[in-house]
């Protein structure tokens, strides 16, 4: 018998997004929008949190990428895999 977990992806994802909109707003007291934080990149109105910003970026961009890292290892070690 075996249990497909492909769910909990989904569920391990929406903790993420989550968990960091709720840290945003307590460490910074604004509510985290992905559009504003790269608007003030490109535009140059957010230079004095230039940092923050860039990490925030680089969050986006790296997260997916070892979450899919992660996720192909699972694959290769699960049982159901090797079945």
């Amino acid at each position: 018998m075996t249990f497909d977990i492909a769910w909990l992806w989904g569920l391990f994802g929406g903790l993420l997004i989550g968990t960091a909109a709720a840290a945003y707003l307590l460490v910074n007291g604004r509510v985290m929008g992905a559009s504003g934080i790269i608007g003030g990149l490109v535009d140059g109105t957010g230079r004095s949190t230039a940092a923050e910003r860039g990490s925030f970026l680089a969050g986006l961009i790296l997260v997916p990428a070892s979450s899919r890292c992660l996720q192909a290892g699972w694959r290769r070690i699960s049982p159901a895999a090797s079945a």
